[in-house]
């Protein structure tokens, strides 16, 4: 990629994420269909890659792997007393940081939550996660999650199709992983 507008180290940036985004799409007819619509939304909404003061320092080119710029995470979820603001905040981290996430609710397992991006955006969601209030005490007042368990978080080089954010609820997790395209390694860390 070329432009005049960005630095190079943002024009990788952008190139990193457009081959994420590759990664979390089915093959097949739509993906180049999909990958055009990703960069156009980000170029209308006025995107600017971020680019870190050790990439505009550096004079060798940094060629990053597709693996090593996407990311898998798997949090368990103790408990959430206030369901709709727990989902809601979900659902608005998820776009704001541009994952793919699916909130898993399964007789067998609980609540798990499934989420693959660039490994910025997946730390960020976990700082998130953290600092802000997300669900609400035994006294109904607001509160951070504190009870959560990281499950899993990786470099991610498979092909899946995932929305920007969903729930399921399933009789058991590995069935739903199944469906959604997770192979069966991946299964056998979470279950």
């Amino acid at each position: 990629m070329t432009s005049s507008q960005w630095n190079r180290s943002q024009l990788e940036r952008l190139s990193e994420e457009v081959r994420a985004e590759a990664l979390l799409l089915h093959r097949g007819e739509l993906c180049v269909l999909n990958l055009v619509n990703f960069l156009k939304e980000k170029l209308l909404q006025g995107y600017i890659p971020n680019s870190s003061s050790e990439d505009q320092s550096s004079n060798i080119s940094n060629s990053s792997t597709v693996a090593g710029t996407a990311e898998v995470v798997v949090v368990k979820i103790d408990h959430m007393r206030n369901y709709t603001a727990y989902i809601k905040s979900l659902r608005k981290w998820t776009g704001n940081l541009n994952l793919r996430s699916v909130l898993l609710i399964s007789k067998n397992q609980g609540l798990c939550f499934l989420s693959v991006g660039h490994k910025d955006d997946i730390s960020r969601l976990m700082v998130a996660w953290k600092t802000e209030t997300i669900d609400v005490d035994s006294r109904g007042k607001p509160c951070k999650e504190k009870m959560i368990q990281v499950i899993i978080r990786e470099p991610w080089t498979q092909v899946i199709s995932l929305q920007t954010f969903e729930t399921i609820e399933t009789d058991c997790l590995s069935s739903a992983l199944t469906r959604l395209g997770f192979h069966s390694d991946f299964r056998r860390k979470i279950c």
